[in-house]
């Protein structure tokens, strides 16, 4: 979930402000392509880093969305994607292990440089299990009142890797929420908290881009002047706000918006591009 410049920080608030945009007004990217890479294929595990001071209350329903999100019809889409190897992305997703990280690195951090160094701190703690994951996800999860350099300004949330594993890092909503927490569930959100809902969507979409493309070089936007992976081709400014959480969002009566139930719980999630109906789709 990455902003490329002034021109398409201006275009998500533009569309964040108004979900009645129409699809003549958002300029798409030419294609969807492959370049070779793999993808993640078989179980992987999942592992949180809470970084700062979270509820434990919504611990529980982080870990609860990923270790129940790949038995859902969303995740089916996924397995659509393949590599030259022949693997194609399965799941399993399974929360292995979370770790609470009070504040090691400070408030302010200051890139990935550090995030990769918070991960290797958690892995060497052993908190985590045994050594590195090598076919793992991490994720680092900031509390509202970390800042980074690149929030707000550059992404709300972002991922990549290293030779050793690859990792995600998740922003707080609240620190943009004009920008980072969907217009739909800015004020009310099926869980009671916007933030919440919104960081859920977030590991969706950055979940997306590692199990299809974990080193930068597998299923990408192409012909795009940015540095985008298959996340950005169903969300503004390259997706209608229809396209963006399917056609069939649901209201609860609180006002509240949602397009997916995973477990006993629902959520608003970012469609996935589905690569042989060539669409963004909720389910396949």
């Amino acid at each position: 979930m990455k902003f490329t410049g002034a021109s398409l920080i201006t275009a998500v608030l533009t569309i964040c402000a108004s979900l009645s945009v129409k699809a003549s007004d958002i300029g798409t990217p030419k294609s969807v392509t492959y370049d070779g890479g793999i993808v993640m294929t078989g179980l992987v595990n999942i592992y949180f880093i809470f970084y700062g001071n979270w509820q434990d209350e919504h611990q529980v329903q982080l870990m609860d969305f990923v270790d129940s999100l790949s038995n859902t019809a969303w995740f089916n889409t996924l397995r659509l994607y393949n590599d030259r190897l022949g693997n194609n992305v399965t799941g399993p997703l399974y929360f292995a292990a979370a770790i609470n990280d009070n504040y090691s690195h400070g408030r302010s951090l200051q890139g990935n440089a550090t995030h990769i160094d918070i991960i290797e701190k958690a892995i060497e703690s052993a908190y985590l299990g045994k050594g590195t994951d090598h076919a793992g996800i991490y994720f680092i999860l900031a509390a509202e009142d970390v800042d980074e350099e690149g929030l707000c300004t550059k992404w709300c949330a972002y991922n990549s890797y290293t030779s050793d594993f690859v990792y995600a890092f998740i922003g707080h909503p609240n620190k943009c929420p004009q920008l980072c927490i969907p217009e739909l569930n800015r004020n009310v959100s099926p869980n009671g908290d916007p933030a919440l809902d919104a960081t859920v969507n977030m590991i969706a979409h950055e979940l997306v881009e590692l199990m299809t493309d974990p080193h930068n070089d597998a299923w990408r936007v192409g012909n795009s002047t940015a540095s985008e992976e298959i996340s950005e081709w169903c969300m503004p400014p390259n997706a209608t706000p229809e396209e963006w959480f399917g056609p069939n969002v649901q209201k609860l009566d609180s006002g509240a918006s949602w397009n997916l139930q995973v477990n006993d719980t629902k959520w608003l999630i970012q469609s996935v591009w589905n690569p042989v109906a060539k669409k963004c789709v909720m389910s396949s």
